[in-house]
């Protein structure tokens, strides 16, 4: 009795997602009000990122503001700001695409690391700030600061990508009444930027996402004075955390506006101070039995401290060297007993 198989279906293959001439290869992050896609440009045989608004222009009036807008922003020429390749338009959604050889978002790069090093993490948004800085400087914010915005190269340099991307849509949502001055707008975005770099450290130094969410937007809603929410860092981390650090860190996400750090210049300049005590070996194993002090409330001891406070016990009657001799020999031991 001859038996027959069955034929093979052929595998399932998902269809090629295209934007314009683009093919999207996966999404890289999105937000509130931007999103950035992973692409292949078949006419430059390249990857791309591209970043669009979440939103399309509702007027051509809207969307010739922002083509304007965005252009003139990537005119800006600096190390830590991504050179876009193009900046059009498909169908009425406008778009910014940069060569995806420069590197990969600062999410993908994360995803890649368990515990990166502070000196690391900080360095990098030294980086970020330099570029922001000089885009401040020119008039130019960016409102939309995500881990899908800031790109991460190969040799550790780092670039923000978008630049005006989510203007339109940030003063869209702005208070109804009359638009504020310009000095005045300009300042309440880079203000808006900072505070977003702010959190970015919150997340690199605690290793964690920022009152649980993906959308660095989404915890400026949450925080004063639009929310109540307090950003700080915890204590107990995985990775102790210097005091200045932690001090720097807290004051980026202070609940009050006026204790924030200002400027991306003044921020960059606390972080840089921070990363050349550190570097210099001013923190160390003092860092480790702070951090210890305040998240457990006590130093490791040796295994034999028990032992040696009940010896202390029957020593009242001895010499006062001796017994300063016993409890030097363990550090956890003296500093519970200047406790």
């Amino acid at each position: 009795m001859s038996s027959t198989t069955a034929p093979t279906a052929a595998p399932a293959t998902s269809p090629i997602r295209v934007f314009g001439r683009f093919q999207l290869r996966h999404l890289l992050g999105k937000s509130l009000v931007s999103m950035a896609w992973l692409a292949f440009d078949p006419r430059s045989q390249q990857e791309v990122m591209l970043t669009l608004p979440r939103h399309q222009p509702t007027s051509t009036a809207a969307l010739d503001n922002w083509l304007r807008d965005v252009r003139q922003a990537s005119r800006l020429s600096h190390p830590h700001l991504a050179a876009a390749a193009e900046v059009g338009e498909h169908e009425r959604w406008p778009y910014v695409a940069v060569d995806r050889a420069i590197g990969i978002t600062l999410g993908e790069w994360l995803a890649g690391k368990s515990l990166p090093p502070l000196l690391d993490t900080t360095g990098m948004l030294c980086q970020l700030l330099d570029g922001l800085a000089f885009a401040h400087e020119a008039g130019v914010a960016h409102n939309d600061i995500q881990l899908h915005s800031v790109i991460v190269g190969e040799q550790g340099v780092v670039r923000l990508m978008g630049l005006h991307v989510a203007n339109e849509w940030v003063q869209a949502a702005a208070a109804p009444g009359a638009p504020a001055p310009v000095r005045r707008q300009q300042r309440e975005h880079a203000e808006r930027d900072v505070l977003s770099v702010g959190l970015l450290l919150h997340r690199v130094v605690s290793g964690q996402l920022v009152l649980d969410e993906v959308d660095i937007g989404k915890v400026i809603q949450r925080m004063p004075p639009q929310g109540h929410e307090v950003v700080r860092l915890p204590w107990g981390l995985p990775l102790p955390v210097a005091e200045p650090l932690r001090a720097i860190a807290n004051r980026a996400t202070a609940s009050h506006d006026r204790q924030r750090y200002l400027s991306a210049r003044t921020l960059a300049r606390a972080l840089s101070g921070w990363r050349e005590v550190e570097a210099n070996g001013a923190g160390g194993a003092l860092v480790l039995l702070l951090d210890r002090l305040r998240s457990v409330g006590h130093l490791p001891a040796s295994p034999t401290v028990g032992a040696r406070m009940g010896r202390l016990g029957g020593m009242e009657n001895q010499r006062t060297e001796e017994i300063a001799e016993n409890i030097l020999q363990d550090m956890a031991l003296s500093f519970e007993l200047l406790r």
